[in-house]
């Protein structure tokens, strides 16, 4: 109840388990799915990455399923740098 320190232990098992479900949402399938309505795994190449959404859905949609993991490794590293 008060300013103590955050536990540095749950907080690192937060940060990873947030880490981990980050890494494990197919943006490629979801941002296609919500914006186009259709299945990226029928078109092109048939994978869910960033390349064949550039290639078949443009730079725009590629541009930011390829960036995403960035975003979410930064977002996620900032917990180092918040209580070095």
């Amino acid at each position: 109840m008060g300013g103590g320190l955050p536990d540095l232990d749950l907080t690192t098992l937060l940060f990873v388990l947030a880490g981990y479900l980050a890494g494990s949402i197919p943006t490629g399938y979801w941002l296609v799915r919500a914006l186009r309505s259709e299945d990226i795994r029928k078109v092109g190449s048939g994978n869910i990455g960033a390349t064949n959404v550039w290639r078949t859905y443009g730079a725009r949609l590629g541009a930011i399923v390829g960036e995403e993991p960035i975003f979410a490794a930064v977002a996620l590293g900032a917990r180092d740098l918040r209580w070095a």
